[in-house]
C-alpha cells in the first residue's frame, strides 16, 4: 500500500468508558500494581519515573479514561473530527495530542 492512500472505514465502536463497579463486584480493578505496569510503559518509552502523589493522579486518569462519568458536557461527548490533531494555539508550549516529540539530548551526548 503506498503512503499516500487512506481506507476509509466505518466507525468503530468505543470499548471504553465503562460502567462504573459497584461495591463486591469481581472483574478489573485500578490496582497498585496495574499502575506500576503503566508506569513501566511510560518510561520505556522515555517518560521520567512516577513519583510519590504522581501514582494518584495516573490513577485518576486512568478512572476517568476507564469509567463513565454522570457529569454532563464531559470532554468524551466531544465528536473529534477524523484527521490529524489540530495545531496548538500559538504561545503554547509542547507537542499536540498525537504528534512525536522528537527526542532531546542532554548536553554532553547523553538522550534522555
Amino acid at each position: 500500500m503506498e503512503h499516500g492512500t487512506t481506507i476509509r472505514t466505518a466507525p468503530v465502536a468505543r470499548a471504553y468508558p465503562l460502567i462504573p463497579p459497584r461495591p463486591g463486584d469481581d472483574g478489573p480493578v485500578l490496582s497498585f500494581g496495574l499502575l506500576v505496569d503503566l508506569s513501566d510503559v511510560m518510561i520505556a518509552h522515555g517518560f521520567p519515573r512516577p513519583q510519590g502523589r504522581d501514582f494518584v493522579a495516573l490513577r485518576e486518569c486512568i478512572a476517568w479514561f476507564t469509567y463513565a462519568s454522570d457529569e454532563p458536557g464531559d470532554l468524551r461527548d466531544i465528536e473529534m473530527p477524523d484527521g490529524p490533531p489540530p495545531p496548538l494555539p500559538p504561545g503554547v508550549d509542547g507537542m499536540p495530542v498525537g504528534g512525536r516529540c522528537p527526542q532531546q539530548r542532554q548536553p554532553g551526548g547523553n538522550e534522555r
